[in-house]
Formats: structure tokens, C-alpha cells, sequence
């Protein structure tokens, strides 16, 4: 298969047991597939992570434009991770690997290593 629409296919005629996507795609299906959509579980305490909307620069400046989206991003992870301006000293301090590639204090590749 090699399109959303043949894959809804395979999954509302049983020719797959299970079909995953993103919160809104789903939310979609059920609303638009009627009857069809008993099948559809959205899994309890899932929620939406990604931001969904366009983002555009009047002024065409793509350092701008990844500006912001990184902030939006940054953001979404700090309230996921439960950072806040009251914890965020004692939070860099962690042995968490995610907090710490969060916060920028995990180790440094070693020398030589490639990086991006």
C-alpha cells in the first residue's frame, strides 16, 4: 500500500487488524466514515502533541520563521516535561537524559566524533 486513502481501504474492509495515525486524522475518520467508525479507538490519556497550523513569514525570512516554530516546539516540550519558571534550576540539575538534551547539559560527543 502506498497512500492513506488505500490503507483506510485495507483497514475498514479487515484486510488489516490495525491502522495507527495522528489524533486529528483519526477524529477525522470517525466523523467522516459514519458506521464504519466503530472500529476506531483512540487510546485513553493519548493526547495531541504537534502543533497543527500553518506557520508563514510575510517577509519570505526563514531564519525568522525557524525562530519561532523552535520556540513553539521548545515550549510544547517544556510544559510536557512539566518545566516551569519555579523549577527549572533545580531541573537542569537532573540525571535525566531527555532533561538534559532538553536543557543543552548533556554530555558533548567526544572528540573527534562527527556532529551536526
Amino acid at each position: 500500500m502506498k497512500n492513506e486513502p488505500e490503507i483506510e481501504q485495507a483497514f475498514f474492509f479487515g484486510r488489516c487488524d490495525a491502522y495507527m495515525t495522528d489524533v486529528l486524522a483519526l477524529a477525522n475518520m470517525r466523523t467522516t466514515k459514519g458506521g464504519q467508525s466503530r472500529g476506531i479507538r483512540h487510546p485513553a490519556g493519548t493526547h495531541f502533541q504537534e502543533p497543527a497550523g500553518t506557520g508563514r513569514c510575510a517577509s519570505g525570512d526563514k531564519g525568522f520563521y525557524n525562530l519561532i516554530r523552535w520556540t513553539v516546539f521548545t515550549l510544547i516540550e517544556a510544559d510536557e516535561r512539566g518545566v516551569t519558571a519555579r523549577n527549572v534550576a533545580d531541573l537542569q540539575k537532573t540525571d535525566d537524559p531527555g532533561l538534559k538534551h532538553f536543557f543543552g547539559t548533556e554530555p558533548r560527543y567526544r572528540e573527534g566524533a562527527a556532529t551536526r
